[in-house]
């Protein structure tokens, strides 16, 4: 599908700003390095906003991404969901979108999610709840569709980006 797909080099991104969108192996690598730990996050975690089954989740954006500016975000703008274990609190899996085309579709973002395996966030028999654009596969049938509501009414946010209210 034309402008989705990485950028044409994927290494001239800085990965303090914007995550690898190459693949489960590099992005895992991105989390465990703790790029986005340096960006804006939630000072602690809390239920996620329904009708996400994520459960304990704390966001964190990228210095680019203004949600609670209107419009299409900047190319590279990211948001990086941790999920946390309700009980201990330590973070047992991870989302991340980020902008990799221009438009306001959620085909113009790449969705990435590995979750524990007793979470509900529909995945895999690894945990893998989706990698790849939101035109295919669960990061359209699962990421986009549910980010769609960002924006409308109980819902903050816009451009397939929530915002905790």
């Amino acid at each position: 599908m034309v402008g989705c797909k990485p950028p044409d080099d994927p290494d001239e991104v800085d990965r303090d700003v914007a995550p690898p969108v190459t693949g489960q192996e590099d992005i895992e690598q991105w989390f465990s390095e703790g790029h986005y730990q340096g960006w804006a996050c939630e000072a602690s975690s809390h239920a996620a906003d329904m009708p996400s089954p994520h459960g304990r989740v704390r966001l964190c954006a990228n210095p680019i991404i203004h949600p609670d500016s209107p419009g299409e975000h900047p190319l590279n703008s990211a948001m990086v969901l941790e999920i946390r274990d309700p009980s201990s609190g330590e973070i047992t899996g991870h989302g991340v979108q980020v902008h990799t085309s221009a438009g306001t579709r959620g085909l113009d973002w790449y969705w990435y999610m590995k979750v524990p395996l007793d979470n509900a966030t529909p995945h895999d028999a690894t945990g893998l709840a989706a990698d790849g654009w939101g035109y295919d596969g669960p990061a359209a049938t699962v990421c986009t569709e549910c980010h769609t509501m960002a924006g409308t009414p109980g819902h903050e946010g816009h451009d397939f980006v929530w915002v905790v209210p």
